[in-house]
């Protein structure tokens, strides 16, 4: 069973892409274009996922808001409480094991 994201994309092979919250947004969305990505997972270190930016976020946080992309950390606007597989995986053995008691 694979443990972590690296660890999932690598069995696709594919390269994984992360930020830290700490981060402006200004950088992530550099990141994101230049690695041609349109979200990007927010991590400090490699086991825990906080959140996911996309560039609809960035845009939102820019046009509506107001804010500058360089001065705004990413931990202001991410969308956290990221469902990850292991959390739909941990859901459906606690309800197959609540049907069969």
């Amino acid at each position: 069973m694979m443990s972590n994201a690296q660890e999932t994309l690598n069995f696709n092979g594919r390269e994984l892409y992360a930020i830290t919250a700490d981060s402006s947004v200004l950088a992530a969305t550099q990141l994101m274009k230049e690695k041609g990505i349109g979200a990007v997972p927010v991590a400090e270190g490699s086991s825990q996922l906080d959140g996911v930016l996309s560039e609809q976020h960035c845009a939102h946080a820019q046009i509506l808001k107001g804010l500058a992309l360089d001065s705004t950390h990413v931990a202001e606007i991410i969308a956290g409480d990221v469902a990850t597989l292991v959390d739909k995986c941990m859901c459906l053995m606690r309800h197959d094991r609540d049907r069969r008691q």
